[in-house]
This record gives structure tokens, C-alpha cells and sequence, in this order.
């Protein structure tokens, strides 16, 4: 996904050390999060087959993806702050 801010150009967006860059950087974290979840819960899943895996290994597994899940949200409501500064500041500046 990529978010689009009126007036940065789009070597301005991703330039490491800016605003912008940051904020996309939040974004890419969110989705590894989100795929670290659905590993986590694929990883229960095959575990929960499986006569020799221990008890505590599915709820713990879910535990942590639901983490994970979390953390995504909170990325992606920290990059949408980023965006919103930005646009409202024109903030391109690194960061720092």
C-alpha cells in the first residue's frame, strides 16, 4: 500500500531519515507483524496435531500472534499520525 502526500514528490516519500520515509518504514513493520501473526498461527495449527507437542504450545502461539496483530495496528496508527504531520507541516526534514 502505498499512501500518497499532495506536494512531497516520490523520491521525497521515500527518502530514508525523512518524515515521510519513516512512516513508510512503520507500514512495511505493520505487514511483517501481520505475516509473523498468521506464521504463529499456522505453526499452532500443526502443533495442535500433533500427540508429542505440549499443551501450552497453541495457546501461547495464539497469544503471541494476537500480540503481533496489536503491534500492526499500532504501526499503522503511527504512520497515519506521520502522514497526517506531513501534510500538515510539509515536514520533510530527517528525523532525529
Amino acid at each position: 500500500m502505498v499512501t500518497e502526500i499532495p506536494g512531497l514528490s516520490a523520491s521525497d516519500a521515500a527518502a530514508p531519515g525523512t518524515l515521510p520515509g519513516l512512516a513508510s518504514t512503520l507500514r512495511a513493520d505493520a505487514a511483517r507483524m501481520e505475516e509473523y501473526a498468521r506464521t504463529l498461527r499456522a505453526t499452532a495449527a500443526t502443533l495442535d496435531g500433533l500427540d508429542e507437542a505440549p499443551p501450552w504450545c497453541g495457546p501461547v502461539l495464539e497469544q503471541q500472534a494476537s500480540a503481533c496483530l496489536v503491534a500492526a495496528d499500532q504501526l499503522r496508527t503511527a504512520a497515519a499520525a506521520a502522514d497526517t504531520h506531513v501534510r500538515a507541516t510539509g515536514a520533510t526534514a530527517a528525523t532525529g
